[in-house]
């Protein structure tokens, strides 16, 4: 079947197709598309469609197999236990459920001809960038699977992919896609939040020194203060030297004569600029704002310039003739000429004129003595001033002089630090460097370097006449200070671990009571409730909405704003742990869906993804398709293949 469509053209519309192809490999692995789910137990029900704990728990296994081996090294067990392995498998295997059904609702074709032309283009059945008929036979020969079946479900892959990347990859959107996302934006959510504060909470029991005990030794690490280090930094700065240079009055006065018109009062002036293709519009314009005295706005209006604001510029910055004639303009409001510069046409609008001050002779000198002094500074007698001073310091150090030594000898700075530990940014160091690699070089060497001892040069990355050496004066090793001296903190700390448990146990009990979560969460002591939208959520930018500004009070971030709105149900509800230990429930009590919605806001869809957040959009389309079907997962069921998974991989 193959065979007859060896030739056919790889346009375009394989480029679009064969990224959206790939990606569902990614989505849903190679061996969705070749595996039929078995008919034992369901564990996950998606509308009309099962997933038994056959496929779960072949999926499971074989997502840790690959993700396993997928680097450049396989992962350590620890880094494998890091990794949430049951939430991928179970998004994976219910998007494809989703977008299953989602695809044979709405019917989407895709010709036959960009089915064949996809698979001749997949690597497995090249050679040599090549179809090969033999190779792709072969393959799935050895998959066990039928030509036929490949095919269909092929085309039903790029269908799921028509759903959810009709932006990514140039397609034109389906009417169907834009309607239901836009009105999805458009649809109210009743959002409420309340807080389970830690304060409130009243412990009904009694905290004995045995529990201090017990706590201070299940959790002895948290209270064991690390190494701390006391060291003397020696700023090697070669700039200083530039302050021994000697510049003469007469020096500073040969180069204010030279260089006279340097020092003379700046005159600034700002304009607006108009900017025409041809030369009847300049005319025309110029008429207006000169004889009309019509506005640069009307100007703007009527014949569609483009206005730029011409800001703070001295005469130089024009070309001689502009310039003369522009700094010539006597009053705001003035209007120029029209000048013609390459292909436009231009007309000046003077909107400030500012002087500068005239310059005392004592700030005229001051600054030339500062340029004299930058140019005296790079010239080779000054570098090999650099060389010999840096000589003096390196011979000072390895004759085993203490920097304190060095410091009064060469005139550098010596910084005192005291208790620097290790992992924490000290302050006083950060202020050492302007670039972060140089300080990150110094604190190295702080921990590097042996008690008594010195670091060798660290040199300043960013500035050539900046570097360091760092002198450690003492070292305090890590240590667990005696039970008795923190008493108080550890009592403190048990009691807001055993608030935190309650916290955390009602949260848990508010959010996992579906449909009562409105219920729940009135018996919290403070409770808001919010009507918003997505289309809020996402204009509040260009237009704040009062009910967003009061959500982000308590959410600050936007995006777990409309990641709530996005994800949750009516009655679904989840729970934060914010900044000060307190539990915020966050949860949907109504859904009011709109019966039509601003076909303008088709505009702002297409905005919301040209700018960069195709990413989101594709989960978005998931996410909307997902509400309009029932999903149950088995929790017990898929807890004990996972169990019994994890457990094998121990044993082995």
């Amino acid at each position: 079947m193959l065979k007859a469509f060896r030739n056919a053209s790889h346009g375009l519309v394989i480029k679009i197709l064969f990224g959206a192809i790939i990606l569902s490999f990614c989505l849903w692995g190679v061996g969705d598309i070749i595996r039929h789910y078995s008919a034992s137990k369901a564990v996950i029900t998606v509308g009309d469609f099962s997933i038994t704990s056959e496929t779960f728990s072949r999926e499971y296994n074989q997502t840790k197999q690959h993700i396993r081996n997928s680097g450049e090294r396989a992962l350590t067990d620890q880094e494998m236990k890091s990794i949430d392995f049951k939430k991928i498998v179970l998004t994976k295997l219910v998007n494809n459920a989703v977008l299953e059904q989602t695809y044979s609702k709405y019917g989407i074709i895709i010709p036959k001809k960009v089915i064949l032309q996809v698979i001749e283009s997949m690597p497995e059945f090249q050679r040599d960038g090549i179809f090969d008929s033999k190779t792709y036979s072969a393959i799935l020969h050895r998959a066990g699977i039928q030509e036929i079946e490949f095919v269909k479900n092929i085309k039903e892959s790029i269908s799921k992919n028509q759903l959810l990347h009709p932006l990514v990859s140039g397609i034109k959107i389906p009417e169907f896609v834009k309607n239901v996302i836009a009105q999805d934006f458009d649809t109210k959510k009743n959002l409420a939040l309340g807080y389970i504060k830690l304060s409130d909470i009243k412990l009904n029991e009694t905290i004995t020194e045995d529990d201090i005990v017990e706590y201070y030794n299940s959790n002895k690490d948290k209270y064991k203060k690390p190494e701390a280090r006391d060291v003397s930094i020696l700023v090697i700065d070669f700039s200083k030297l530039a302050d021994s240079t000697q510049i003469t009055q007469s020096e500073i006065d040969e180069y204010y004569k030279q260089n006279k018109e340097m020092f003379a009062p700046k005159e600034l002036r700002s304009f607006d600029r108009l900017a025409f293709q041809n030369a009847e519009h300049a005319d025309k314009a110029w008429a207006m704002l000169k004889k009309d005295k019509v506005s640069v706005k009307d100007v703007s209006v009527k014949l569609t310039p483009v206005v730029d604001s011409v800001d703070d510029m001295e005469k130089h910055n024009f070309p001689k003739e502009v310039g003369d004639e522009l700094f010539n303009l006597s009053k705001t409001g003035d209007v120029s000429r029209v000048y013609r510069i390459g292909n436009r046409y231009y007309v000046y609008v003077l909107k400030n004129v500012a002087k500068h001050d005239e310059k005392s002779k004592s700030e005229i000198n001051k600054e030339i003595k500062s340029i004299l002094k930058n140019e005296k500074t790079n010239t080779p007698e000054f570098y090999e001033r650099i060389r010999e001073m840096r000589h003096k310091i390196d011979d000072g150090i390895g004759s085993g002089k203490h920097i304190l030594d060095i410091a009064n000898e060469t005139g550098m700075q010596v910084i005192t630090i005291r208790n620097i530990t290790n992992g924490i940014e000290n302050e006083e160091i950060k202020k050492l460097a302007a670039d972060k690699a140089t300080i990150n070089n110094i604190n190295e060497a702080v921990f590097k370097t042996e008690e008594g001892t010195d670091s060798s040069n660290i040199d300043s990355l960013e500035e050539d006449t900046l570097s360091f050496v760092v002198h450690v004066d003492k070292v305090t090793k890590e240590y667990y200070p005696e039970l008795k001296t923190i008493l108080d903190t550890i009592k403190s700390d048990l009691i807001k671990s055993k608030k935190n448990e309650i916290a955390k146990k009602k949260a848990y009990e508010i959010t996992e009571k579906y449909g009562e979560f409105g219920k729940e969460l009135s018996k919290l002591a403070e409770v808001k409730t919010f009507e918003v939208s997505k289309r809020e959520i996402l204009m509040n930018q260009q237009q704040k909405s009062k009910n967003v500004e009061e959500i982000l009070k308590y959410i600050p971030n936007v995006n777990v704003v409309m990641d709530i709105i996005s994800t949750l149900k009516k009655g679904d509800s989840k729970y934060f742990v914010v900044p000060n230990g307190d539990y915020l429930v966050v949860g949907i009590k109504e859904i009011t869906k709109i019966k039509s919605f601003d076909e303008r806001f088709i505009g702002v869809i297409k905005k919301y993804v040209d700018e960069g957040a195709q990413k989101d959009f594709m989960e978005e389309s998931v996410n909307t398709f997902k509400r309009n079907l029932k999903i149950k997962i088995d929790d017990k069921a898929i807890d004990k293949i996972t169990k019994f998974s994890d457990n094998e991989d121990e044993k082995e």
